[in-house]
């Protein structure tokens, strides 16, 4: 599970997936990564990510993850772990 801050292009999310292709193929690991949610300020940014990353949430302000129903998006998945 993958959620960035501060996003800008989100290049991040290529090149940890490009890591994650490597190991597989060099060393027969599989990760799967899920693109949970990004974060910038800039509308040009976000509308990269979109087009380019599609993360399941996208969000303009960092200070919105502590609202209840961003943070429920954002990490559902952390409290479905245990």
């Amino acid at each position: 599970m993958l959620g960035t801050g501060c996003s800008g292009t989100d290049v991040c999310v290529d090149v940890l997936q490009k890591v994650f292709d490597y190991w597989q193929e060099v060393f027969g690991l599989k990760f799967e990564m899920v693109h949970r949610w990004s974060c910038d300020r800039g509308a040009a940014q976000r509308a990269f990510i979109k087009t380019h990353f599609a993360p399941q949430a996208i969000f303009a302000e960092m200070s919105s993850l502590a609202e209840a129903d961003c943070f429920e998006e954002a990490c559902r998945w952390w409290v479905n772990l245990s």
